[in-house]
């Protein structure tokens, strides 16, 4: 019976994607990587974004970046001296997310988890980023889960 979920499919699809890539030999996604595969006129909210995770993670700084795609995020928390963990539910945007750290000298934690699920301790994480994915949750459970 084919899936019907649309989180699962949606997991699904970037797990497809991310593992051409780790085939390809990637880190690197052949469209690109995060705000690199958007038209440069739709880019400025991603680059926002980033701008906003530099000013909240600095050196011992908890984040968890929930949804983290290709890890974008977590590398520029990594970047910034922030303890990182990558969650996401396509293991192989997990596997993606170690190879862009490791290329980068950086150290990312990844686990597989939904993100209305969380397998963390409660208030475990500083700061909790989460882009993209919203619309695959119920954002009530969404928000629940990360307070």
């Amino acid at each position: 019976m084919p899936e019907t979920d649309p989180k699962r499919l949606e997991a699904d699809r970037y797990d497809r994607r991310a593992r051409a890539a780790l085939q390809a030999g990637g880190p690197v996604l052949p469209d690109g990587d995060g705000a690199g595969a958007v038209p440069p006129t739709l880019r400025k909210p991603y680059e926002v974004f980033e701008q906003q995770v530099r000013a909240a993670v600095r050196p011992g700084v908890e984040l968890l970046d929930v949804c983290c795609g290709t890890g974008r995020y977590s590398l520029v928390g990594a970047l910034a001296g922030g303890r990182v963990t990558a969650a996401d539910l396509a293991e192989n945007n997990l596997v993606l997310v170690q190879r862009r750290a490791a290329r980068a000298g950086l150290t990312i934690q990844t686990a597989a988890a939904d993100a209305e699920r969380l397998p963390f301790a409660a208030a475990a994480f500083d700061v909790v980023a989460c882009v993209g994915s919203l619309s695959y949750v119920e954002l009530s459970v969404f928000v629940a889960e990360i307070r």
